[in-house]
């Protein structure tokens, strides 16, 4: 009967050991990758596209500055320079700032950075990217 209690109390603090590095993993923010995303977007107006885009940023502690690269399905690209940061007054997340046009987002990643979201961007715009 002892060595049941033991066994079954082993169990437990294995599985709340495994939750507790789980929820840390969770929180993990990764940088994104120079790899394309395939985006969903939501402009402010109602419309929905998707895009090809890939971030390429330079190396930096807390902050990075790079270009955006966006291919739409008929064709055409822009370039634009940006500027991610580090969130570090919450821990979590980054700032991103698109400089040409002053476009400025929070940017949350998951899955080791294979997907992001921009949310409460300053021009209303809403993008979902995930790699493939």
């Amino acid at each position: 009967m002892m060595n049941i209690k033991r066994c079954v109390m082993g169990l437990a603090i294995a599985a709340v050991l495994s939750l507790g590095a789980r929820a840390s993993h969770a929180q993990t923010n990764y940088w994104p990758n120079g790899q394309p995303y395939a985006c969903t977007y939501l402009l402010q107006n109602g419309s929905t596209g998707v895009a090809l885009v890939t971030i390429s940023l330079g190396s930096g502690s807390y902050s990075r500055s790079g270009t955006v690269t966006n291919l739409y399905p008929n064709g055409s690209a822009t370039v634009k320079p940006i500027i991610i940061t580090f969130d570090l007054t919450t821990g979590d997340g980054f700032g991103y700032k698109q400089t040409q046009d002053n476009i400025t987002c929070e940017l949350d990643t998951f899955e080791y950075g294979r997907h992001l979201v921009f949310s409460m961007c300053s021009n209303g715009n809403r993008q979902d990217c995930r790699q493939w």
